[in-house]
């Protein structure tokens, strides 16, 4: 600390010596230099420029008479050319008239002080793994950005699809490997941006200034066609896919805890299917979370309770032979009712189940299930095949081919009978372990079917690289495939490929006569939908198929 006594026009009367020879060589206090405390002087030689209205905002009270004291923090240059933070108080004498005589204070050194508050402050305002801005950043930023009454914009929610699969595969090292490498593409694709953050696993917020639909997504286009692509992380092959929920300001909220909460909201509320990633907030879609919420904490009772009110349906998958309608074989699908929630869909169902981590127990419950219902027809002297659906979680369990194989011991089926069903969403987090997955399958002598072909930005790779048997394609290609030419050129094309490759090809979402003899005429001969009939409980599947 430096002790000194100024008086009112300026000139330094005292400077007492202390420990901190740094003070003493500050360039305007240097006593042996006899200068004085010109105002001008003292802000262009002494105070940084961007902290000298600091000084003057501080200093301008006492010198108008209104306030004895004087109390300002800045940054100042030594004659050595280095900078320290100072914190310079003082009191001063005014005459009867108000005006400033001198002034007595002191310079303190509060360099290290600055320092320790830099870290407490990047510790509370930041994320330590990615180095962006934390929740308290964000909540901080949106405060001042929102008491402009003009302001627009919007708040992207942003997480990584599946990442907890990454984090159970790999651990916690190369999971946070992927955080990074996450952050890294937002910045560089979401360019622009007014703030990114970091909240909490692999949740991250972005600030926009585009606050209307078409704006957001056309910014949205070069994030997500990077993330399409594959990459190699540490020697593993990685797909990262992102699921965004949007919350715009003003109409979705005036405060950053409703914009964050409404972004969330969004987030939940967002579509599996790869085309729909991004989910703007509605406040119609409330109804629909909450019964979300009702359904996680219900089927997690039930699924704790042995699958009590689970059960399967088996839609018909039928083939066409020499210009007949033979049963092929049917799809599992998982139901879950009670008096309080039925008709609850299978995409409903498995996306609870994902949610609530509860997959893996019930995909299993799902094989026994299918497994057994297979073989069952066999014993009746039915040759049909069971094709059961497999999550994204479940292609990383481990134990599965065992279980599937125990599972076809007991039933006494053979596993060339059962096809199982995977969607890009389930190969996308780590091709390798997919892909090992599928050649166990395959090894075992049961089939792979690519579902809802044609629908992510993946597809065709996964043709070139998986052991596929089976391409199931998406019900959007068939459904108005007698006017949509894209559509039918789509799927002429595949026709070929498949007959290439040697996979059978089978139309999902046949519903009508028009669209059933399209598909004939393109050749593909496998067919499901409600043209054929609807899913079908247990005993009407067997009174099906003895009609048939």
């Amino acid at each position: 600390m430096a002790c000194l006594l100024v008086c009112h026009y300026g000139k330094i009367q005292s400077l007492l010596r202390t420990r901190n020879q740094t003070l003493l060589n500050v360039k305007i206090i240097h006593r042996h230099n006899h200068l004085f405390l010109h105002t001008q002087f003292f802000l262009t030689g002494f105070i940084l420029p961007e902290d000298r209205s600091v000084f003057l905002d501080s200093f301008a009270p006492f010198l108008s008479g209104k306030s004895k004291y004087h109390k300002a923090e800045y940054r100042v240059k030594t004659k050595f050319d280095t900078v320290i933070w100072i914190r310079c108080q003082g009191k001063g004498m005014h005459d009867e008239n108000g005006n400033p005589l001198m002034i007595a204070g002191s310079l303190v050194d509060i360099t290290e002080q600055k320092a320790y508050e830099e870290k407490l402050k990047n510790i509370l305002y930041y994320d330590i793994l990615t180095g962006l801005k934390n929740r308290n950043c964000f909540e901080k930023d949106m405060r001042k950005y929102l008491k402009d009454s003009s302001a627009t914009g919007s708040i992207l929610c942003i997480d990584i699809h599946n990442f907890k699969i990454f984090n159970e595969i790999f651990g916690r090292d190369f999971a946070n490997k992927i955080l990074v490498e996450f952050t890294r593409i937002i910045n560089l694709y979401i360019s622009d941006n007014l703030g990114v953050y970091r909240l909490e696993g692999d949740e991250f917020l972005v600030h926009i200034r585009e606050n209307t639909r078409e704006q957001i997504l056309e910014k949205l286009v070069p994030f997500q066609m990077y993330l399409s692509r594959e990459r190699t992380l540490e020697g593993h092959v990685l797909f990262i896919r992102a699921n965004i929920g949007v919350a715009i300001y003003p109409q979705n909220g005036t405060t950053s805890e409703e914009l964050l909460q409404n972004a969330n909201m969004a987030l939940l509320m967002r579509a599996k299917s790869s085309r729909h990633q991004t989910v703007f907030f509605r406040s119609e879609n409330m109804d629909s979370l909450n019964k979300k919420f009702v359904l996680d904490r219900v089927l997690r009772q039930n699924v704790t309770d042995g699958m009590k009110n689970f059960r399967l349906v088996f839609q018909p998958v039928m083939e066409i032979q020499n210009g007949k309608t033979i049963c092929h074989g049917a799809e599992a699908l998982l139901r879950y009712s009670t008096p309080d929630l039925d008709n609850i869909s299978q995409e409903e169902l498995i996306e609870a189940l994902e949610y609530s981590d509860l997959i893996l127990t019930a995909g299993r419950w799902i094989v026994k299930q299918a497994v057994k219902e297979c073989g069952n027809w066999h014993k009746m002297g039915f040759s049909l095949y069971m094709n059961i659906n497999i999550s994204a979680q479940q292609v990383s369990d481990k134990n599965l081919i065992s279980y599937i194989r125990k599972c076809c011991q007991e039933f006494e089926l053979a596993p060339q009978w059962l096809v199982f069903e995977l969607t890009e969403t389930s190969l996308i987090n780590n091709f390798e372990i997919a892909d090992q997955f599928c050649r166990e399958l395959r090894d075992m002598g049961a089939g792979v079917a690519l579902d809802d072909f044609g629908t992510g930005y993946s597809s065709f790779t996964y043709l070139k690289r998986l052991t596929i048997s089976q391409i199931k394609i998406d019900r959007e290609y068939i459904q108005h495939i007698s006017k949509d030419t894209y559509n039918q050129i789509f799927l002429k094309c595949l026709c070929d490929l498949g007959s290439s490759l040697g996979i059978n090809l089978c139309a999902e979402g046949v519903e009508t006569e028009e669209t059933y003899q399209k598909m004939l005429e393109m050749g593909i001969t496998l067919m499901q939908g409600f043209y054929f009939d609807r899913p079908l409980e247990s005993e009407e599947f067997q009174k099906h198929i003895s009609s048939t």
